[in-house]
């Protein structure tokens, strides 16, 4: 047993936990480069939709963080949760504002991204868009929370 804090990472105990983290591992990158192909039947098999990294990113914040518009719509797909904040309260919906990702960010929306989410800042995906010169994403989500 380890003496750190509960829900914070620890070193693997034996073999299974290295494989564990090596699974997972895999999937975090399936999701970052796009992997929509190779994804699908793991997520079929049963592999949680909503798995996180140790800065809670989620399969669908990774996809989203890189742009990958086929991942994002497979994980929504099969249940992913869009307002799924990592460890700075920041959700996917504001990570595409961010980049100005227009197909991703009304994916989320349709989905039921909250747009009035707030990261640890008080900043949501409107502010975040503003502050990042994502003007496009800042116009949809402006019309989206006025609508």
């Amino acid at each position: 047993m380890s003496d750190q804090k509960p829900g914070s990472p620890q070193p693997p105990e034996n073999q299974k936990d290295e494989d564990a983290i090596a699974l997972a591992q895999g999937l975090f990158d399936l999701a970052r480069n796009g992997g929509t192909r190779m994804l699908r039947p793991l997520l079929e098999a049963g592999v949680p939709v909503d798995i996180r990294t140790s800065d809670g990113d989620s399969l669908l914040m990774l996809a989203t963080k890189h742009a990958r518009l086929e991942t994002v719509r497979l994980l929504l797909e099969k249940g992913a949760n869009p307002n799924l904040a990592n460890d700075q309260l920041r959700t996917p919906l504001m990570s595409a504002a961010m980049a100005n990702q227009l197909e991703v960010l009304e994916l989320l929306l349709e989905a039921g991204a909250d747009p009035r989410a707030a990261d640890t800042d008080g900043a949501s995906a409107l502010d975040l868009a503003q502050a990042h010169g994502a003007t496009e994403a800042g116009q949809r989500l402006a019309a989206r929370l006025t609508g």
